[in-house]
């Protein structure tokens, strides 16, 4: 055994009704890298492990302060067929909790055991460093004398700490506990007997963990030791011993850890007992969400995908998509996982509430995923990625943003990337490729944030994907934007117009307006899809720096007369049509000053005929968006707009209305290309209020 790895020993005290795992002279030392971001985690990493009898699972933390902790006792209600696991897990700050050891083995064997005085059970123990390796050790069960109602435990566990991620040295293992177990008798039968005893449990962990499945978790979730579906009333009741058996041991170590780490104080959920202590709130949290993790999927739909209906018959369907869904349980079930989430069947289509609640709540399922795994069909390595059509899917951007932890597999279920890491997103080659693909930055790829900042950015990310349903042009981006909008198929374009006019109104940033091509059926300052994001939008990165001052109209808003927005106005003297045709066609604009040029032809597609449009051209105007706010308040009504020398600018070309008293109405023109003015001279005039 690998000297760096160190020992404990646990003792099995089988004493009728319950027995007691005791666990003394336990040894944290360093566990070898198992990532490259986890350099930085250092001294507030731990270990801990779980100790589950049957569905009882108990668990103790261990880390620098409890280098030398002796006697802790852990109690369980004893059954005949109860199943020992043991289960050592690295403690995390970032990302999902590192799992490198187990043990599972059946107790009424270990009791039935007459015909050697030793068990010899492996316990398989995984940990990283520049390379996979895996380590083997054994735990012993010692019996005494050949019958069923009596055997002595005792044991020792090899298993990985954290202590220190950035020490590179390794001290030897501690020696394990020399001396003779003391043999303990047991009355097997009247353990049986008093397997209902009663076990106290403490209200607010039930609270909570009702709270959390019924506002956080899935509405269903794939069991994947049964590989079934289950409800969440289900999934409570399944792991509601679970639940019961934290104790106020439990809370104290989870508290003492949030005491270290106060970052991680979550806001309180709707419920009964949200005026308990926030801290121990979310230390009870932390110990729900542990043992409530699930992973989730990540893929292209196939043709004949597995429906909600096909998993909860117990003829289950066969097929390529029946098979991709059971590898993904398969890598779930390898990476330690019981439960599991994928958006072909774990929903019930055929409700339209259930539906509605998933397509709103998605970005939050996959953000509340300990890990996602993502399969990625067409590609074996990187390079392929370019030609994945993964990259290209509109539901698949958010599935690449929320997870903190994701892994890829490509052709034939091989992993992408380094296999050791647990976390693709932590590879340094595989995280600069994600970027060069998807055009997304790297640091919103390790940390987005959803929310209506950054809208053209975000706008962008989304202009090269597609759906097949015309409405998920705009549903697949709720969760992006942290927006709530009414889901209803069958509404098409309307779908995407509604998302933007919930944007509006939450947006003050004027990039919102920075697009080209087609607008929508229903307003012309609207575009008709994300794609209209995509294209040539010249002048608009950095302009709202922090460094910068206020920028363009920060107080527009949708309105009767349409979309009240102040522009800095100028008027065209001047219109040169270039090989037009009789619906669209370039146009040279010549601005009223000198001052003000626009140097490249604007390519016009047009509301009505050419002929038409040219006897109307002497209403054309251009307004100015990303002007500079003088007095820095958008709401004087006096205030005036700032252009600079040498500097670009982005407009839009309008057609200018009538005065209606409350200011002048406007007709947006689509255009294939940004409109850029390039101004020769400072400049300042008052600003006009347009309704468009």
């Amino acid at each position: 055994m690998n000297n760096c790895l160190p020992s404990t020993k646990i003792s099995l005290d089988t004493t009728s009704p319950t027995f007691q795992i005791k666990i003394s002279n336990v040894i944290v030392q360093d566990l070898p890298r198992l990532g490259i971001r986890q350099l930085s985690l250092r001294k507030n990493s731990g270990i801990y492990i779980e100790f589950a009898v049957g569905d009882i699972i108990k668990t103790k933390r261990f880390g620098k302060d409890d280098t030398s902790s002796c006697d802790q006792e852990l109690t369980f209600d004893a059954r005949e067929t109860s199943m020992l696991a043991i289960h050592a897990y690295a403690k995390r700050l970032l990302g999902s909790d590192k799992f490198i050891g187990t043990f599972e083995g059946g107790i009424q064997a270990l009791l039935l055991q007459s015909e050697s005085e030793t068990i010899n059970c492996p316990l398989t123990l995984s940990s990283t460093d520049c390379k996979t390796q895996s380590r083997r050790a054994t735990v012993s069960f010692h019996l005494s004398g050949n019958q069923v109602t009596s055997f002595s435990g005792s044991s020792k566990v090899l298993f990985a700490g954290l202590d220190d991620m950035n020490s590179s040295d390794t001290r030897n293992a501690a020696s394990p506990i020399v001396g003779t177990p003391k043999p303990i008798v047991v009355d097997v039968k009247a353990v049986v007997d008093n397997e209902q005893a009663a076990r106290p449990c403490i209200p607010d962990v039930l609270d909570i963990c009702g709270e959390y499945i019924y506002n956080e978790v899935p509405t269903h979730l794939l069991y994947i030791p049964e590989r079934r579906i289950i409800s969440r009333d289900q999934l409570k009741q399944i792991y509601r011993a679970q639940m019961e058996s934290i104790t106020e041991e439990d809370i104290e170590g989870s508290l003492a850890l949030l005491h270290r780490e106060p970052w991680r104080v979550q806001d309180p959920i709707s419920g009964t007992r949200n005026l308990i202590d926030p801290q121990r709130r979310d230390a009870i949290r932390d110990l729900v969400i542990n043992k409530l993790h699930y992973a989730i999927f990540s893929h292209r739909w196939l043709a004949e995908e597995p429906t909600f209906q096909d998993m909860s018959r117990d003829q289950k369907p066969t097929g390529p998509g029946y098979d991709k869904l059971m590898k993904f349980l398969d890598k779930a079930a390898e990476l330690g996982y019981k439960l599991a989430w994928s958006d072909t069947c774990c929903i019930d289509k055929t409700s339209s509430a259930e539906l509605d609640e998933a397509i709103r709540a998605m970005f939050r399922w996959y953000r509340g995923s300990r890990v996602c795994i993502a399969y990625l069909g067409d590609s074996s390595s990187v390079a392929d990625f370019p030609r994945e059509v993964w990259f290209t899917r509109g539901w698949t951007l958010q599935e690449l943003l929320a997870p903190w932890v994701i892994k890829f597999y490509g052709r034939d279920w091989v992993p992408i990337g380094d296999v050791g890491m647990e976390n693709d997103k932590d590879n340094p080659e595989m995280l600069k490729v994600l970027s060069e693909v998807t055009t997304i930055p790297e640091s919103q790829l390790l940390g987005f944030t959803p929310g209506v900042r950054d809208v053209h950015m975000k706008m962008k990310w989304a202009s090269t994907r597609r759906t097949t349903r015309i409405e998920d042009n705009a549903y697949c981006l709720l969760g992006i934007f942290n927006l709530s909008i009414p889901v209803s198929y069958g509404e098409g374009r309307w779908a995407f117009h509604r998302l933007m006019e919930t944007l509006i109104q939450r947006c003050n940033e004027w990039q919102i307006f920075a697009w080209i091509g087609p607008c929508s059926p229903y307003n012309d300052v609207i575009p008709v899809s994300p794609r209209c994001y995509g294209g040539n939008t010249q002048g608009i990165d950095g302009i709202n720096s922090q460094q910068c001052p206020p920028v363009g109209d920060k107080s527009f808003r949708l309105e009767q007369p349409g979309m009240k927005l102040k522009i800095f106005l100028v008027k065209i003297a001047a219109v040169e049509f270039v090989c037009p045709d009789q619906w669209r066609g370039e146009a040279m604009l010549r601005p009223d000053t000198l001052s003000l040029t626009v140097d490249k032809p604007v390519r016009i597609l047009h509301h009505f005929p050419l002929d038409i449009f040219r006897g109307l051209s002497h209403q054309l105007v251009i307004g100015i968006l990303n002007f500079e706010n003088v007095d820095g308040n958008g709401e004087t009504v006096d205030a005036e707009g700032q252009l600079y020398e040498s500097r670009q600018y982005l407009a839009l070309l309008l057609q200018h209305g009538f005065v209606n008293g409350l200011g002048k109405t406007a007709t947006k023109h689509m255009t294939e290309d940004s409109v850029v003015v390039q101004c020769s001279e400072d400049m300042r005039r008052a600003l006009t209020t347009v309704y468009i």
